[in-house]
């Protein structure tokens, strides 16, 4: 059975790493259901990183870490639901709905599907992403 752990290595944590979903705003892959908006930029790396960010207009502190905490509930639950080789930043534009681990599955799941079908279709296509 596969260890359902949030290592390090699966964490988006440094300015510069922050800094790429600005810097290459063109290359990134945006999806939005609800509060939330998740944009993807592939990686050089084996694993999927997410980054998260809740600014302070969603609610105070301890409203904004339950919602950290629950998203990467989500994410420790369902990795490989989750894109490979992809750094992952979860924005929370808005207080959502209501702040259960189920509701948030469901909408970032939704979205994760959607950036699934996205990427299948860009594939199919024959667009090449960029690797950093």
């Amino acid at each position: 059975m596969e260890k359902k752990t949030f290592s390090r290595s699966e964490r988006i944590r440094k300015k510069n790493d922050f800094e790429r979903f600005r810097l290459y705003r063109g290359e990134t892959t945006r999806v939005s259901r609800g509060p939330f908006v998740i944009l993807r930029l592939p990686n050089d790396l084996d694993t999927t990183r997410i980054g998260i960010r809740v600014p302070k207009r969603v609610g105070k502190a301890h409203v904004r870490n339950r919602i950290k905490r629950l998203i990467r509930e989500v994410f420790r639950q369902n990795k490989n639901a989750f894109p490979p080789s992809a750094d992952l930043l979860i924005i929370v534009t808005e207080r959502p709905n209501a702040v259960s681990l189920k509701y948030f599955m469901e909408e970032i799941l939704g979205i994760i599907s959607r950036l699934s079908e996205m990427l299948k279709t860009d594939r199919e296509k024959g667009r090449v992403e960029n690797g950093f």
